[in-house]
């Protein structure tokens, strides 16, 4: 094999947000990181070696602040610097993403915000003919080839990836869907242990690797990255330009920040088939593997930190006239009850939905293969009765939970780590126990609001705040066994 010769590109900028906080990581030299560099923009050698030690390329995306994302590249880079080089390769990426993990956990318990420190992590350790990949969350790495295009070497953990791999929205549904924001696993979570991703690729000649955040490839779907990457035939200087434009000119919502690498020299001659992360109906697990393999499905952890990101703004006008049709419909449907019933009755109506997949406009959807009867509720998990509900009514309640809603059960999500360490430390104050009291008050008055507007929860909100109910109980019986603490 050829030695590897490579181009680097970097850019990280604020974008669509105020402040940026995506942190980037290159470092040329594995065995020499002080030479690692953290910039916003930057343009690398058009020929520089890949060492024996290997090229480590990073992107943090710390939803809570700048400093979780630098932080954790910062443990990576300390990791790194005394690693024992009897490990494997996967070996050792695994146990420096643990390692960030473990560091991002201690100083949030350490300055009492243990939902602030959390991030999404994508690492590509280029060494020998290989490519090490290992992720956590939603920031990317793709392979461009000239031979066979655009292919993910990661795969999303998101809800929203969920439902593409259980068949309930298609790819080009995910793109524009509502809850993209929505993580299952990140680097930092006190909710959970870390659980990466790790896959070995070979690297074949003419690759491009780019690694990015959710920034840009929320607003750059695979086909514009593709047909970019693959049009732009100059330095990597000129092909990240030419991604940015086109961010620019969708409208960016996000922080963006990526690092394209093209192989100069080196690398197998690529063959016809595609080496990238293989096409799943199930959620992939976190076995590191020699290669691509599939898995079996798991159920997916909301994240008890949440990214906020405003949303793409798409085309409307399909929008409006579905809700003129939806209006004329209504207007027909109250004009036929009072016309038949008289003002004493109104016709029954039944609504069957998939409580799985709420869309982005929130209508009710009918999946195949559910049971609509007359006075149920059909989901392809249970029945549940329902008292009848007049075509008025249906037309009139039960709307979509406000965002207001969403980002309070988000918030009080993010503050399940501040509490599990209260419980852990096990000594109960008064301070404590109003502040234990606060929180489950908070959450019981949402449950209230959800339960007397009727708000139609899409899947993920549903699970969210179940999740909080539990998480409600678990503290008041905490309180109920630690009656006789010491109160300061």
């Amino acid at each position: 094999m050829n030695q590897l010769r490579i181009n680097v590109s970097i850019r990280s900028e604020k974008a669509g947000r105020a402040v940026n906080e995506d942190s980037v990581l290159y470092c040329p030299n594995v065995s020499s990181l002080p030479d690692a560099a953290y910039t916003n923009t930057a343009n690398f050698g058009v020929n520089d070696e890949v060492p024996s030690s290997g090229t480590l390329l990073a992107v943090a995306d710390g939803p809570g602040s700048k400093d979780a994302s630098r932080l954790a590249l910062d443990s990576i880079k300390e990791f790194f610097a005394e690693f024992s080089s009897s490990d494997t390769p996967v070996d050792v990426l695994k146990k420096a993403i643990t390692h960030a993990d473990e560091t991002l956990k201690r100083h949030a318990a350490d300055d009492g915000t243990l939902g602030g420190y959390s991030c999404s992590l994508a690492v590509v350790w280029l060494i020998g003919d290989k490519a090490i990949c290992g992720w956590c969350g939603d920031s990317r790495i793709y392979r461009f080839n000239p031979a066979n295009g655009l292919v993910r070497l990661s795969h999303d953990h998101t809800y929203v990836q969920s439902l593409v791999d259980s068949g309930k929205i298609t790819a080009e549904e995910a793109f524009k869907h509502p809850d993209t924001n929505l993580v299952t696993r990140v680097v930092g979570d006190c909710g959970m242990s870390v659980n990466p991703e790790l896959i070995v690729y070979q690297v074949y000649e003419n690759d491009t690797f780019l690694v990015c955040s959710d920034g840009l490839c929320n607003v750059l779907a695979d086909p514009e990255i593709s047909d970019i990457l693959r049009g732009s035939r100059g330095t990597t200087a000129e092909r990240m330009d030419s991604l940015w434009q086109a961010g620019s000119k969708a409208g960016w919502t996000d922080n963006a920040t990526a690092i394209i690498c093209h192989l100069t020299e080196g690398g197998m001659t690529p063959g016809i088939a595609v080496d990238g992360y293989p096409e799943t109906t199930a959620e992939p697990s976190s076995a590191i593997a020699e290669g691509p393999s599939k898995s079996k499905k798991a159920e997916p952890h909301i994240s008890g930190t949440v990214k906020k990101r405003k949303k793409k703004r798409h085309n409307r006008k399909p929008i409006y006239l579905m809700a003129a049709i939806g209006i004329l419909f209504a207007g027909l449907l109250i004009y036929k009850a009072t016309d038949n019933e008289g003002d004493s009755q109104t016709n029954e109506k039944t609504v069957s939905y998939d409580a799985d997949v709420v869309r982005a406009d929130t209508r009710p959807v009918v999946t195949p293969g559910d049971t609509v009867a007359k006075d149920t509720v059909s989901t392809k998990h249970e029945h549940i009765s329902q008292p009848k509900k007049s075509a008025v009514n249906v037309a009139t309640t039960g709307g979509k939970a406000p965002a207001s809603f969403v980002n309070n059960m988000a918030s009080l999500n993010a503050r399940k780590g501040e509490f599990d360490n209260i419980m852990r430390d096990g000594v109960m104050t008064s301070s404590r126990r109003k502040k234990i009291k606060s929180y489950t008050a908070k959450i019981a008055s949402l449950d209230k609001e959800c339960k007397r507007k009727k708000y139609r929860l899409s899947d993920s909100e549903r699970q969210s705040l179940d999740a909080l109910n539990s998480y409600a109980n678990k503290l008041n019986l905490y309180l109920s066994q630690n009656q006789g603490s010491d109160e300061i």
